[in-house]
């Protein structure tokens, strides 16, 4: 994700940290907001919901011979984060990309992606899995929905806790190869 440059009173550690601290508040008022808005809307809203599902699949489908290459980019961006690689996760994206991560703000650029996956994996969060739910592809372009599985390191010697989540991906296909363009995430809980 982008980094947010400029010049501040804080050292760049405790920007990192604060920044943690921040996401991880944003993960707990996340999971909070979700759970009563699901609540409330869950049992009104299932049929629509299942339909809207159906219709996902349906189109993910459609557009099979785009799902291999989505599928073995989401391989190697899963294996460049767990080599702790965050250059090699910043390849992986467009030049001009945007990753918009929950609770903090945009990062934009190479050099921004990098430098937010370079913090992200030192303070141990671990992305334990992307399955795709549905792609729509149009031309140079796709967009991807999916699950996310990660785990983030407990405090004080506690153990790990597991978020279950899901991202929407804006891929776009540069000479050839298909590149993550806009990222964004958030957490179930």
């Amino acid at each position: 994700l982008r980094h947010r440059s400029g010049v501040g009173i804080l050292s760049t550690e405790s920007r990192k940290a604060v920044t943690m601290v921040r996401f991880g508040k944003a993960v707990l008022l996340s999971v909070a907001v979700g759970a009563i808005a699901l609540g409330s809307a869950q049992a009104a809203d299932a049929p629509k919901m299942q339909e809207k599902m159906h219709d996902m699949k349906a189109g993910a489908m459609g557009h099979s011979d785009i799902a291999p290459k989505i599928d073995q980019q989401n391989q190697i961006w899963l294996a460049a984060y767990g080599r702790g690689d965050a250059a090699a996760l910043a390849n992986l994206y467009t030049d001009n990309a945007t990753v918009l991560p929950a609770g903090a703000d945009m990062v934009s650029g190479h050099d921004a992606i990098q430098a937010f996956w370079a913090a992200t994996i030192k303070n141990g969060l671990k992305i334990l899995s992307l399955k795709t739910v549905s792609i729509d592809h149009n031309g140079s372009n796709a967009r991807e929905i999916g699950r996310v599985v990660a785990e983030v390191p407990g405090a004080d010697g506690k153990p790990a806790t597991k978020l279950d989540g899901k991202y929407v991906v804006n891929w776009k296909e540069v000479k050839g190869v298909w590149k993550l363009d806009t990222d964004i995430w958030n957490m179930n809980k």
